[in-house]
């Protein structure tokens, strides 16, 4: 009841606070004052460009002579400043990117109102109005830089950013990648399309989906000190799409490389080691033409993408299997007079996008896309698998679909309400059109090659999301408020079936039967979200050359497991406040250097299916059995299978259960830095960062004690005087198992670490840069 109550006065005081500018889009802020230094409140300040399809957007300076537009899409912008008795200021040229508030001053001289100055000067670097730290790549930069065209590529470039496998011209980019910074975990990042939210639901959100890089004007990658709109504290990526105009304007990409253009670094010194064949791309390949226009000039804008992409590699020691009853593996390796036919991981990625910008109303905007996707791999695995023992990867419906409504209420007043969905229904562990009906999976656990069929149960997934957003914004020059809401939901569908009507793996030893791995299949099981609802008011308030950035959020979430055999459960009770605060300080009052520092507490992202599968009394499980092929005819047998030797309740799956009293992990982050423009359109900065996590959460064995271990101490092979003590589980408790999983008051982890870099905007070049280090302890 009290928290019932706590979710209402909450979400009551978002809709009376009546809040800030969409941190997805940007502004022009600033103060207006005459030649002797006093404020001028009423100024008229208009911004114009091209990139609106509304042309203009114009507000009046409040009592403290200061002003800001805001909801502005990236592009070059003109800013003019009105009011009767003064000469009019036409400020020209300025280069407004992603998530950027651009300081634009002006000082007004008393003079006749048909009188403007035109003033064209450099575009400001330096964001005196936002601690957050981030790095805005145009499009200009995107097609300039070589990489594999794709979020992870892209996003490794930004200083302190890392990912969980280095992508070198694209060659990685066909599977998922993971990006970190600071500290962070893979689920901790926040990936989205003008605002709002597109994470898949899979890994906790950490998978994401393959997106249309001509889709897309600017990306902003944030990477620390991030507002209250975001959840979670790890990179926030925020792709601002195009949107057309009132011309018609299209472009193309086009590329391949073929695998004649890459270098050949085997040596016999690996060929010694019993390397066969190291993975080789074959080929890169990209085409990906664009084109956008005017349905109805200043009414109705459409943009359209076509991207087809693949990169295709042979697989480590893989081949095709020259027995065609696929009862043994004889590899066409080239050896002893062998064919040689490697196995190559094939993959081709197609997206067509459409997206609509309708201006409704001269105050009303609606915008929508969709980003249609088919993905196909075939063949999918590791080093060593004959070509039959790799599955194949299909689409069965892929796609991002969004909705936004925008209502300029007012020229203080600003309304924002939208839909996004992200769906990723696929297949894996298909069979190859060369797996017969009588074909068994096989592995040599010595060597590691399989062959027979593909390894494990054939599997089906459905994860969709769907994310609901709102927010309102009022703001004038000195006060910036926003206050809002995001109501998550969706779920995942499992199926695994019998693989070749087996549900084992039949395992060997140097070619002889030891063990089976067998599967709980065939199993359906699915997980949902109830909401995962997040409730925020932030403002970015003004004093003089003082900036703060102070928030507050409010988390609620509740995912569950629907009736299939076993009871619907609810997850993880939450500490819901959530509170955040940043400052910046205009040290030399011209918006070149800017002192910044932020604390804030972000939950650990459980926001999709994830806690829940771990507990799902239907989920995938494996055991190893003992194999004797007594009548050696090479097939596993139910009479040649030994005991269970894990401990499967009723269900067939390990008792696992959350405690009672488990509350979600949350972690802290504090930064202290600066920027500084040295010279025109070139800045420097410099960061500290640190990160804590509270409240980790571990998993007991309540089955088993300290005390149920015993200590036998054991000579060190290095060094036989010293002896290594190794503790081993009394026999009595083998095989006992119940797991609890707890909060930790004991566990500890924390990063800390240190970011240089720079940005430079010089002519027509845009160059950035850095470095970072950090340390990570746990």
């Amino acid at each position: 009841m009290k928290r019932a109550a706590s979710v209402v006065l909450f979400a009551s005081a978002c809709l009376l606070i009546i809040p800030h500018a969409a941190l997805a889009q940007s502004a022009i802020a600033g103060a207006v004052k005459d030649a002797t230094g006093a404020v001028l409140p009423g100024v008229t300040v208009e911004a114009s460009s091209p990139a609106l399809i509304e042309r203009v957007r114009t507000v009046t300076t409040d009592a403290a002579g200061l002003y800001r537009i805001i909801d502005l899409r990236p592009g070059i912008y003109t800013v003019t400043f009105t009011l009767p008795g003064f000469n009019a200021i036409r400020r020209e040229g300025i280069e407004l990117p992603a998530n950027f508030t651009s300081t634009i001053n002006a000082e007004l001289r008393v003079g006749a109102i048909e009188e403007t100055v035109t003033v064209t000067g450099d575009s400001p670097v330096v964001d005196v109005k936002s601690a957050t730290q981030q790095q805005v790549l145009s499009r200009d930069l995107l097609d300039a830089v070589p990489t594999g065209r794709n979020i992870w590529a892209v996003g490794s470039t930004l200083t302190g950013v890392t990912l969980s496998a280095p992508d070198v011209g694209g060659t990685a980019g066909m599977q998922q990648t993971y990006m970190a910074v600071h500290g962070s975990q893979r689920r901790d990042n926040s990936i989205q399309v003008d605002g709002m939210s597109v994470n898949g639901i899979e890994g906790d959100g950490a998978i994401q989906n393959y997106f249309n890089d001509g889709m897309f004007q600017e990306m902003s990658y944030q990477t620390g000190a991030l507002s209250a709109e975001v959840q979670a504290s790890g990179v926030r990526l925020n792709m601002i799409p195009k949107e057309g105009g009132n011309a018609f304007k299209g472009s193309m990409f086009l590329s391949r490389t073929p695998g004649s253009w890459q270098s050949n670094n085997f040596t016999d010194e690996l060929r010694a080691t019993g390397l066969r064949a190291p993975n080789r791309v074959e080929r890169i390949q990209d085409f990906n033409p664009s084109l956008g226009g005017p349905i109805k000039k200043d009414r109705l804008w459409f943009f359209t993408s076509f991207r087809r992409w693949g990169v295709d590699q042979t697989i480590t020691d893989s081949f095709y299997n020259l027995d065609p009853t696929h009862v043994t593996y004889v590899p066409a390796d080239g050896a002893s007079g062998r064919t040689l036919k490697p196995t190559v991981d094939d993959n081709i990625i197609k997206s067509g996008v459409v997206r609509l910008t309708w201006q409704m109303a001269s105050k009303h905007k609606f915008s929508a896309y969709m980003d249609r996707i088919v993905k196909f791999r075939g063949h999918e695995c590791p080093a060593l698998y004959a070509e039959e023992a790799c599955g194949i990867r299909s689409p069965k419906r892929y796609f991002t679909t969004q909705a936004k409504y925008t209502a300029t209420l007012s020229s203080k007043l600003l309304l924002e309400a939208g839909f996004s969905e992200n769906d990723e229904t696929y297949s894996t562990n298909e069979a190859q059109p060369s797996v017969g009906a009588s074909d068994i999976p096989r592995f040599d656990r010595t060597t590691g090659a399989a062959w027979g069929a593909p390894q494990g149960p054939f599997y089906f997934r459905s994860p969709d999301r769907y994310t609901y957003t709102g927010s309102l914004s009022y703001v004038t020059g000195t006060h910036a408020f926003k206050s809002g809401l995001q109501w998550g939901t969706g779920g995942n569908r499992h199926q695994r079936s019998l693989q070749n009507g087996v549900d084992l793996i039949q395992e060997y030893r140097n070619g002889a039967p030891v063990s089976v791995q067998t599967y709980n299949t065939t199993q359906w099981s699915a997980e949902r979200i109830k909401y995962d609802l997040g409730l925020y008011v932030q403002d970015s308030w003004t004093m003089n050359r003082l900036t703060l950035n102070p928030g507050l959020r409010m988390e609620f979430f509740n995912t569950y497991i629907p009736q299939e055999g076993a009871p619907p459960g609810r997850f993880v009770p939450l500490d819901p406040w959530v509170p955040r605060l940043g400052g910046v300080y205009d040290l030399t009052g011209d918006g070149k250097t800017a002192i910044k520092g932020h604390i804030g507490k972000y939950m650990t992202a459980f926001s999709t299916v994830g806690f829940a599968q771990v507990y799902n009394p239907l989920r995938q499980e494996t055991d190893r059995r003992n194999w004797t092929d007594t009548n050696r005819d090479d097939v596993a047998q139910n009479s040649e299978i030994g005991a269970i030797n894990t401990p499967f309740n009723t269900t067939g799956v390990l008792n696992r259960v959350p405690d009672p009293n488990i509350v979600r992990p949350y972690q802290w982050e504090y930064s202290v830095g600066g920027q500084r423009e040295l010279v025109r359109g070139v800045s420097v900065s410099a960061n500290w960062v640190r990160r804590s996590w509270r409240r980790l959460i571990w998993t007991d064995n309540t089955l088993v004690s300290f005390d149920d271990y015993t200590i036998v101490n054991t000579p060190n092979p290095l060094n036989p005087s010293e002896l290594i003590p190794i503790y081993n589980l009394r026999a009595a408790k083998l095989g006992q198992v119940t797991q609890i999983d707890k909060n930790s008051d004991q566990n500890q982890k924390w990063y800390n670490g240190y970011d240089v870099g720079f940005t430079a905007r010089i002519h027509q070049a845009n160059i950035y840069g850095g470095v970072s280090t950090g340390r990570l302890l746990t």
